[in-house]
């Protein structure tokens, strides 16, 4: 008998294949490698057996392989759906996501109504943020599977990604309806809840979800999420000690409780817990970013700019570690980088607000002859500091409109550059935009140049004539107190600075030991309630109840000889009017007055008395006081 080629040895192409599928669906990966391997040395090319042996690998994550076989089964099988799509899983895998959006198009070409191929499209736009692109896909293929929760969640993943958390709410709540024990949909159903902000709905919806799964450490973890926002603080500890009670180990729940402690004040505890997080993953970005944080806390900015470094240096484009970088440098001095990585908050609801539109950017100076949006961002404070660079614009030969909220005005319409006000950009004509604090960075600000003609706000006519009869001319000093901010409980960054930078006013109670003063207050709110409750009504003046702009504060603050105020949007106006101001500040002081050194570029006349520990108002309050007692109208 003839002996048998080596090409015709070893079993059948058939038995291969059934083998292989076999031990592939077993998840015996190996096994299955060689077996389809066996069928292509039996039929080599066969684009059934490389599509296979592609899928092996992928799912063994050896995305290179997967990659090198498919692109061969679609050199047999130019129109296979499913090579085109195992190809950019493969790319996708790799990271290569241009290619894979490729690759998903092509399958989409070939298949129009194929779901998963406009799911996974979607998806990889979404990554790529062709936020746009990626909706159309995903609905396309949520209205081709109705009955589909898989593909409503991945619809409203893809709306709460693109801000749009309300929409995204029905579809998970669609998704929901049509698999009641979708996992992730539970989840993340609070997530959109969250950022729609209704933040007592998605406590209610974490709670209902754990009356039924009480062991859930991911649902307690993000009830515990929900109710830090919510400002219950000491809640949201509490249960994420309870889930590292039950699982020690979950990372997720570790870094929570640091950032919980860090709310709290206790440092020590937070950093504990980024210690313990980091033991076990040394490269973990929510430990490493919240340690950072801490850093911060009590301005060791070398060493948060090195925790967020090792953020940025496996994940450049990383938000927060970029965004927190940058308040470290500027409060460093450092000003263009810091100021060149501010711009990582735009586009950020919680950081600097969405952006109306990215293509229409101011990027460098503004050009002579166009018409240039300035928009308003984050705090009243910002913009009356950051609305100088409106004169700059002007010298451009920019026509400016200035979009910002309506209790500025009448205020910021008189500061030189700016042409118009508007409350919404849509009511005004425009080229292009900018935010305000985008500004620095277009025209290169550094430590040294500083815009700071002082003074670039004014009181008007009309509203001087309207509030010097208030003011009694009796030759004694007049003095403005403010003593807190907004407490903004349900921003957890902002809130905590605000009780850092807030006190109550019977801490200021030394500096009112002089009969020779007259004391204003200029605060608002229900803080000013203070004065009453501590029966000094008849020690402090407050005509903060008729006032119904800042132009009207503005007004009270040109009349006065000082202002005292801890760190406020009436330390901003006031510095911007070139009023004597001193500035009570946090240790931690916000970037813009640079560790509480003196002199400030932003207002060179202020005075910043600052704390010399974290929390020491009375070293400060003592301080000023001892200034005070000698203080005389220059």
């Amino acid at each position: 008998m003839k002996p048998s080629s080596a090409r015709n040895a070893g079993p059948s192409y058939s038995r291969s294949m059934r083998e292989a599928v076999e031990a592939h669906r077993a998840g015996r990966f190996a096994e299955a490698e060689q077996a389809y391997l066996a069928a292509l040395r039996r039929r080599p090319g066969d684009a059934e057996a490389l599509r296979l042996c592609g899928a092996v690998y992928l799912e063994a994550g050896r995305g290179d392989l997967a990659e090198k076989r498919y692109r061969e089964a679609l050199s047999r099988e130019p129109e296979s759906v499913e090579a085109c799509l195992g190809l950019g899983r493969a790319l996708d895998k790799l990271g290569r996501l241009q290619e894979a959006a490729a690759a998903y198009a092509c399958a989409v070409r070939l298949a129009p109504d194929d779901v998963p191929a406009l799911s996974a499209l979607g998806l990889v736009c979404e990554k790529l943020g062709r936020r746009d692109e990626a909706l159309t896909l995903l609905g396309r293929a949520a209205r081709l599977r109705p009955g589909d929760a898989q593909a409503h969640y991945l619809l409203a993943e893809a709306l709460r990604k693109g801000g749009r958390a309300g929409e995204a709410a029905s579809f998970y709540e669609r998704a929901l309806r049509l698999d009641p024990g979708h996992v992730p949909a539970v989840l993340h159903l609070g997530l959109a809840l969250i950022d729609d902000g209704r933040l007592d709905a998605a406590v209610a919806w974490y709670e209902a979800a754990l009356r039924q799964r009480p062991g859930d450490a991911l649902l307690r973890n993000d009830l515990g999420h929900a109710l830090r926002l919510a400002g219950r603080r000491a809640e949201a500890r509490e249960h994420f000690a309870a889930v590292l009670e039950r699982t020690p180990g979950f990372l997720p729940a570790l870094v929570n409780y640091a950032v919980a402690c860090r709310d709290m004040g206790d440092d020590a505890a937070a950093e504990a817990a980024c210690d313990r997080a980091l033991a076990v993953a040394p490269d973990l970005d929510a430990a490493l970013l919240t340690l950072g944080a801490l850093r911060q806390d009590v301005m060791r900015h070398e060493e948060a700019v090195a925790l967020f470094d090792r953020v940025l240096s496996r994940l450049p484009d990383n938000v927060p570690a970029r965004w927190n970088k940058a308040l470290s440098l500027l409060s460093l001095g450092r000003l263009a980088e810091g100021f060149a990585l501010y711009e990582a908050g735009l586009g950020q609801k919680e950081l600097r607000g969405l952006d109306p539109d990215p293509a229409r950017r101011l990027i460098g100076r503004p050009r002579a002859g166009e018409r240039l949006l300035l928009r308003a961002e984050q705090g009243l404070g910002d913009s009356m500091q950051f609305v100088r660079y409106a004169a700059l614009c002007k010298a451009c030969g920019a026509g400016v409109v200035l979009a910002c909220p309506p209790a500025l005005h009448r205020l910021l319409a008189g500061c030189p550059g700016v042409d118009a006000v508007c409350a919404d950009p849509v009511e005004a004509a425009w080229d292009r935009h900018a935010p305000l604090m985008s500004l620095p960075l277009a025209f290169g600000t550094t430590l040294e140049t500083v815009p700071a003609d002082i003074p670039y706000l004014f009181v008007s006519d009309e509203a001087r004539v309207a509030w010097g009869p208030r003011f009694e001319d009796d030759g004694r000093p007049r003095l403005g107190l403010v003593w807190a901010g907004s407490p903004r409980g349900r921003l957890p960054e902002a809130s905590l600075a605000d009780r850092r930078r807030s006190l109550r006013l019977e801490r200021l109670l030394p500096l009112l030991s002089r009969e020779d003063i007259v004391y204003y207050s200029l605060q608002k709110g229900e803080t000013a309630g203070q004065i009453r409750e501590l029966g000094l009504g008849g020690r402090i003046v407050d005509l903060m109840g008729d006032v119904s702009d800042f132009m009207d504060t503005a007004a009270i603050v040109e009349r006065l000889d000082l202002v005292i105020t801890v760190d406020t949007s009436v330390a901003h106006l006031a510095g911007a009017l070139g009023r004597p101001v001193w500035m009570l500040s946090r240790f931690d002081a916000c970037w813009r007055w640079l560790g509480n050194r003196e002199p400030n570029p932003w207002y060179p006349a202020m005075r910043i008395f600052g704390q010399p520990s974290p929390g020491d108002w009375d070293a400060v309050v003592a301080r000023a006081a001892r200034e005070l007692a000698g203080w005389r109208p220059a």
